[in-house]
């Protein structure tokens, strides 16, 4: 599995995703690279889409794909979250979990961790 936010998918794909339909389009070429899921992080804001929510696309080109969608929480620190969704997810599917459950239960776990978290810092 793969798990560009939006800024690293346009870097991999070269191009600016500026729409929905942009990201599930750049989701299939990343995916035609050979790697067996794709999730595109929504933490960034795709134009059209709706600020007040987070955004997650996810396929594996076979059995389906997804918009993942959970409200925007209200704060500046989430520097690093990224990373452990993606953690998350890697030891969801190490458990025994197939992606698109570990997607799911990584990003309950990381908005449950911003929801909760303790403000230190700048990000």
């Amino acid at each position: 599995i793969v798990t560009p936010n939006l800024h690293e998918a346009e870097a991999l794909l070269g191009r600016k995703l500026e729409s929905p339909a942009d990201v599930e389009a750049g989701a299939a070429e990343l995916l035609a690279t050979g790697c067996g899921s794709v999730l595109i992080k929504g933490g960034h804001s795709v134009k059209g889409d709706d600020d007040e929510a987070s955004q997650d696309y996810w396929t594996d080109g076979k059995s389906g794909s997804w918009w993942l969608s959970t409200p925007r929480v209200p704060t500046m620190h989430t520097h690093g979250t990224g990373c452990t969704l993606s953690s998350a997810i890697a030891t969801a599917m190490a458990h025994g979990y197939g992606a698109l459950d570990a997607v799911v239960i990584g990003k309950a776990y990381v908005t449950q961790g911003i929801k909760q978290a303790v403000g230190y810092g700048t990000g």
